[in-house]
């Protein structure tokens, strides 16, 4: 199972590759993270933070293009994901007009869900 620090930078990742926010405010959050990491025991946290800075310090440097950095961090994401079996999808009959209307999934449940299919 992922440490609270790792799933953490997944959401924070997440919201990043799903647009909710942009890179340098994902680096802004994450600088601090990753200094912070760097005498951790937390060995699958840091070796998810050491990938990522190095994908934004390639894409930076014009080593990788930014299509390119989102595939690798959603790989580097995906490492982190439980394997889910996915049997078929939910289907809700509604007759008459709903109670509630039904909400998206959150960022994180879909990063998984794509993980675990992929």
């Amino acid at each position: 199972m992922a440490s609270e620090i790792a799933l953490e930078i997944q959401q924070h990742l997440s919201q990043y590759l799903n647009g909710d926010i942009q890179l340098y405010e994902f680096e802004d959050w994450f600088a601090p993270i990753l200094w912070g990491l760097a005498d951790s025991p937390d060995e699958q946290a840091r070796e998810l933070a050491g990938r990522l800075y190095n994908l934004i310090a390639e894409t930076s440097r014009g080593h990788r293009d930014v299509e390119s950095m989102r595939w690798e961090m959603e790989v580097a994401a995906c490492s982190l994901a439980e394997p889910v079996r996915v049997y078929a999808p939910a289907i809700e009959v509604v007759y008459g007009k709903p109670l509630a209307e039904a909400g998206t999934a959150r960022s994180w449940l879909r990063l998984r869900l794509v993980c675990a299919v992929a």
